[in-house]
């Protein structure tokens, strides 16, 4: 049985993204208890027994998203809990991605023999602070020289290749095992009719991805939340 909608989980909506099921649910942190946990039968990490409401709350909402699509396709729901590098632990022949805002949680889950990484991201729109502090951090200097503060959907923008980079990195950690940053990945062009953006690789990582090699990392923009996914 799908479990059941409560004054936590508002809604939730199954669908098929590149042909992987994914799950969108809204949530209420404002309702967020710990008993909930239980009702949904997911385990709370220690390593987030101290934390904050938000951060529980959302943990529990993005694993919610999981079993969603495990019960939508009639599959035991196995805990998806913490690693210690702080990610997923998917079960064996599984992949999959997570991510949330403080009110919309994602989950993409994926059991193709033949797919090697996937990684799924969403984001509120950057305010003009957010953008400021972290222009230098996201963009390299030649992508600075594409996306300009004062431009017409800056903001808009900033937040794509933000949450790109993010995807990007979920679907390579597994198989790569390393931390990169920001910049190893450069900002080329994006197409708004097909919801795509080019990037090109300004370091090697591991065999596909090569020096200056192009790709495509999807795209959609929903009010004023984007999302991101990347797979290879």
């Amino acid at each position: 049985m799908i479990t059941s909608l409560d004054a936590y989980i508002k809604s939730n909506q199954i669908k098929y993204i590149k042909g992987h099921p994914l799950c969108q649910i809204h949530y209420d942190s404002s309702s967020f208890n710990e008993n909930l946990f239980e009702k949904h039968g997911i385990s709370l990490p220690k390593s987030l027994t101290k934390s904050y409401v938000q951060r529980k709350a959302s943990y529990l909402a993005g694993r919610i998203a999981c079993k969603y699509i495990f019960e939508h396709h009639s599959i035991p729901y196995n805990d998806i809990g913490l690693l210690e590098n702080k990610l997923p632990s998917w079960p064996t022949l599984t992949k999959g991605s997570i991510s949330h805002t403080n009110k919309v949680a994602i989950a993409v889950i994926s059991v193709a023999k033949d797919l090697k990484g996937i990684g799924i991201d969403i984001e509120s729109v950057f305010n003009v602070n957010t953008c400021s502090t972290i222009y230098k951090k996201l963009l390299t200097s030649k992508e600075q020289t594409l996306v300009i503060p004062l431009d017409p959907g800056y903001r808009l923008l900033m937040t794509l290749i933000f949450s790109a980079k993010e995807s990007f990195f979920k679907a390579c950690y597994p198989t790569y095992k390393e931390y990169f940053g920001f910049h190893t990945l450069c900002f080329c062009d994006i197409d708004w009719e097909r919801g795509e953006l080019l990037f090109s690789l300004n370091s090697p990582l591991f065999p596909p991805f090569n020096v200056h090699q192009e790709f495509v990392i999807d795209f959609s923009v929903e009010s004023s939340t984007v999302m991101t996914l990347f797979e290879f």
